[in-house]
């Protein structure tokens, strides 16, 4: 079974549940940033996994890998 066809409360992981939020949900709203000094901002699920792909690159690009403290 891929993540894709995980439902987000079936993974094991935080790669794996964001992957399969993001399959489930789509371009639904997953945050919503809110406050009176800053404008509203939100991210959906597709969004989230990409900025979260991203950032595990970045991590890694820079040595940082599974299971590292």
């Amino acid at each position: 079974m891929t993540d894709k066809s995980l439902l987000p409360s079936e993974a094991k992981t935080f790669p794996q549940m964001i992957r399969a939020a993001a399959a489930t949900y789509g371009d639904e709203v997953a945050i919503t940033l809110q406050a009176e000094s800053i404008p509203c901002d939100e991210i959906s699920f597709i969004g989230l996994e990409r900025k979260s792909a991203l950032m595990a690159r970045g991590l890694l690009a820079r040595g940082v890998g599974k299971g590292m403290n």
